[in-house]
């Protein structure tokens, strides 16, 4: 079940949360509030989430970044979907008109909370699993903890 996109003599890690039912929230990279899951220059983590549901549905994430150190780090959101949590083949969460690949840099250069929202930005679930990857660059030297908050509207 690892997938992980081109990386290299880098942290990778992926795991997955409890399945979700549409409507319902899940947290994930920590618990109460509390982040867990560290980023340090070039680390990956994936979070795979089961979602049961039967419309199209719109996630609303929100991201608390616990800064460690100095400087400024530069996260990028991917998010992909599948219908099966087996298949190393997963395909980008699609958004807008143009159906182009849904992605979010997030530039955090203090602690704080940053919110993504599938529905101001276009983009809709269809899969039975959504697939959350954060990825750092290789330009900052400054680690921090991510907690996960995420809501699975229904369209």
């Amino acid at each position: 079940m690892a997938f992980v996109i081109g990386v290299s003599n880098a942290q990778t890690k992926l795991k997955v949360t409890k399945n979700v039912n549409q409507g319902e929230f899940v947290d994930f990279s920590g618990t109460n509030l509390t982040p867990s899951d560290s980023l340090a220059v070039t680390d990956t983590i994936a979070y795979i989430i089961p979602v049961t549901h039967v419309n199209l549905i719109t996630p609303f994430l929100t991201t608390y970044w616990q800064k460690i150190g100095a400087g400024t780090a530069a996260v990028t959101v991917k998010f992909y979907q599948s219908n099966d949590p087996t298949n190393a083949n997963f395909v980008s969460v699609k958004k807008g008109k143009l159906l182009t690949d849904y992605t979010k840099l997030l530039t955090l250069s203090a602690s704080g909370w940053n919110h993504i929202s599938f529905v101001s930005d276009t983009a809709n679930l269809e899969g039975r699993y959504l697939k959350v990857l954060f990825v750092t660059d290789a330009t900052a030297s400054v680690k921090g903890k991510l907690f996960n908050r995420m809501k699975f509207n229904i369209k």
